[in-house]
């Protein structure tokens, strides 16, 4: 198979678009020798598998699992028994306590606040109090522009000597 059309394969199993077939056509393809320079940087990833194919473990490996016991066979039954016993004791109270437990008493009535008296009753009170409140913002704002000047200012100071 000719370089392009790899390339046309290569673009659509990035899509996820290829069979099995093509997918095996790609394999086989980058299992030769002479291979573009501009394709071999995909050769790794289709000679991954057949790489790890190749892998085995040792002799002494496949004995150690063999006669490895499975956890479950090394407890005996009474001590999986007390287990499954501490579980559920364990499960039985907690559901005590989040359902029976928590159960809080009904909250007391809270004075309720009137908040009419502190509306303003004129225009003039108003405009009063939003001016009064405007110039707070302000004032604040002010001293945030004031505060954050000072500190790129101390930063500069630190940064000065490293320069």
């Amino acid at each position: 198979m000719d370089a392009n059309n790899i390339r046309q394969l290569l673009d659509r199993y990035f899509q996820s678009e290829t069979t099995r077939a093509e997918e095996a056509l790609l394999k086989d393809y980058f299992q030769q020798s002479d291979i573009p320079a501009d394709l071999a940087e995909y050769r790794p990833l289709f000679n991954f598998w057949v790489q790890e194919r190749q892998q085995q473990t040792s002799a002494d490996f496949n004995q150690k699992m063999a006669r490895k016991p499975s956890l479950l066979a090394r407890r005996s039954p009474v001590r999986v028994w007390q287990w499954a016993a501490a579980a559920a004791i364990f499960i039985a109270v907690g559901s005590w306590y989040l359902v029976g437990g928590l159960q809080k008493e009904p909250p007391t009535a809270v004075a309720s606040i009137d908040w009419s008296k502190y509306e303003p009753q004129t225009d003039e009170e108003a405009l009063r109090m939003a001016t009064k409140a405007l110039i707070r913002t302000s004032s604040a704002l002010k001293q945030s522009v004031t505060t954050a000047t000072q500190e790129i200012e101390n930063v500069r100071k630190l940064v000065q000597p490293l320069q």
